[in-house]
């Protein structure tokens, strides 16, 4: 369908631009114009007080350029006379919603007998277009009760023996089906992830990343590559030899011998480039951090951790605490940066 100026005939499908917007009416007459609301100028009335309703051509356009639908053949559309009938038959009709019901949706339904707005469409993929990043964490609790709707995940948690490492998965994934629904607005079984030969999970349009220690898990969501990974002070143990194999030659210079927590900030750092960026495998040694944008936080909640994520939508990370129902949003007063 094309929208050309042209002179208006009964049962024409037109539109006038207000501003940033279309207004949508159905042409009868000069002196006739079926419409869902007046045009929108100046203050618009309460949505339950709008209602279907007729103007003059003027109080249609306000001056403005109207142009006509031209329909393409494959579009069937009602006739002209049975789209005025339609229209006139709805007159004093309410129900008004800017987004769901309102004079596009009105016109198109007189006119092809389908509910639908450009407008709504366009707004609705930017909507789902904006950079996403949220990263939501989660305290593990003395008991991990649930089930997955993943199969694959299923699978995988069923082969693991080893109780708390069980625990960490099962609460890990179940955060991960909460993120998607919440941040992405997506059913889980919707997202259709997969795990790659190197591990990895990602799904259509949805990128993901875990991680987890016996005290707590993070899950990541973003419609871009992203890779998150935390670690907990309190379970570092003595990193002197294993510091030196995982610095490139450029971070050994100057960095603090015997220093847990900086070896551990290095590391949460050299974990979320892997996940984020990919390759066969894990090669610490070989991830020069420098050359990456990385954000890496202390949070002394939901537990005390190290955290460092990285991805293509880093601009726009949100961190959440969620307690197992509800999520809120971790301020940016309790995120202790890590400068490195």
């Amino acid at each position: 369908m094309k929208w050309l100026p042209g002179e208006c005939r009964p049962g024409d499908m037109i539109r006038v631009r207000l501003g940033s917007i279309y207004h949508y009416g159905i042409f009868v007459t000069e002196d006739e114009v079926v419409q869902f609301g007046p045009p929108p100028v100046g203050e618009r009335a309460p949505d339950e007080k709008i209602a279907v309703c007729t103007t003059d051509i003027e109080g249609f356009c306000l001056g403005n350029i109207v142009e006509v639908a031209v329909f393409e053949r494959r579009e069937r559309r009602f006739s002209p006379e049975e789209t005025v009938a339609r229209a006139r038959a709805r007159l004093g009709e309410g129900g008004y919603n800017l987004i769901h019901n309102n004079c596009e949706h009105f016109a198109y339904e007189c006119a092809l007998g389908v509910s639908r707005s450009t407008q709504e469409e366009d707004a609705r993929r930017r909507w789902n277009s904006r950079p996403i990043l949220d990263i939501y964490l989660a305290a593990i609790p003395e008991n991990v009760e649930g089930t997955v709707s993943s199969p694959a995940r299923a699978a995988e948690l069923e082969k693991t023996r080893d109780p708390s490492l069980r625990a960490q998965r099962l609460l890990v994934w179940q955060v991960l089906e909460y993120a998607i629904r919440r941040s992405l607005g997506v059913e889980p079984e919707d997202a259709k992830l997969k795990r790659d030969k190197f591990g990895k999970w990602s799904g259509k349009g949805v990128y993901v990343s875990l991680s987890h220690t016996p005290r707590a898990v993070a899950a990541a969501v973003s419609n871009g590559p992203v890779g998150v990974d935390i670690e907990s002070p309190r379970e570092c143990r003595r990193l002197e030899a294993v510091t030196a194999r995982i610095l490139t030659p450029a971070e050994a210079e100057g960095f603090p011998s015997g220093d847990a927590e900086a070896f551990l900030e290095m590391w949460t750092r050299k974990e979320c480039v892997y996940k984020c960026r990919g390759g066969k495998y894990f090669a610490p040694g070989k991830i020069e951090t420098s050359e990456h944008e990385i954000k890496t936080l202390r949070l002394a909640s939901p537990s005390e951790l190290i955290l460092s994520f990285c991805g293509d939508k880093l601009a726009a990370a949100r961190l959440f605490e969620y307690d197992g129902r509800l999520a809120r949003l971790i301020p940016p007063s309790a995120q202790k940066e890590v400068e490195r």
